[in-house]
């Protein structure tokens, strides 16, 4: 399990190394690094637009330039992920007819 992210905006390679980054270099990142973005501007009631904004960028350039991303600040705990993730797994090991008959 990844340990928490030292920034807002980092970045970990396949091998769980963090790699803290500056936002331009974000939209450049390269093979096998993945973006960490806080939403807790989401999560929080007293958040300004611009810190808002500042989120739904990241959350785009990661999407728009690495494709995947991890999320951090949203409140779950551990317990709650570990529980999400077990559901995912016993969702992938089902037949693929039965994968196909979910609706999310």
């Amino acid at each position: 399990m990844l340990e928490a992210s030292p920034s807002n905006l980092t970045y970990v390679d396949y091998a769980g190394n963090w790699r803290p980054i500056q936002s331009q270099q974000a939209r450049k990142s390269g093979p096998g690094e993945i973006p960490i973005i806080d939403i807790a501007p989401f999560v929080k009631t007293e958040t300004s637009a611009e810190a808002k904004a500042a989120v739904v960028q990241q959350v785009y350039d990661a999407c728009t330039r690495v494709g995947f991303l991890y999320v951090k600040g949203h409140g779950l705990s551990q317990n709650d992920m570990d529980s999400l993730f077990e559901e995912g797994v016993k969702f992938f090991d089902l037949p693929e007819v039965s994968c196909e008959r979910q609706e999310v």
